[in-house]
C-alpha cells in the first residue's frame, strides 16, 4: 500500500477548508466573488486543486 503524498494531504485539506468556508459566508459575498478578477481567481484555483487531487488518485 502505497503512502500519501504530502502535497495530496495538504490538497485534501485545502478543499476541505475552502468548501467549509464557502457554505458558511453569506448568500451576498458569493455574488461579490463571481464578480471580482480575485474571486474568478480563487474558483479557478479551487477547480484546478480539486482536478489535481482527483487525478493523482488514478495513479
Amino acid at each position: 500500500m502505497e503512502t500519501a503524498i504530502p502535497w495530496q494531504v495538504a490538497a485534501f485539506w485545502a478543499l476541505l477548508t475552502t468548501l467549509g468556508v464557502w457554505a458558511w459566508v453569506p448568500a451576498h459575498w458569493h455574488a461579490a466573488a463571481r464578480t471580482t478578477l480575485a474571486g474568478r481567481a480563487l474558483f479557478v484555483a479551487f477547480a484546478l486543486l480539486t482536478v489535481a487531487v482527483y487525478a493523482s488518485m488514478l495513479t
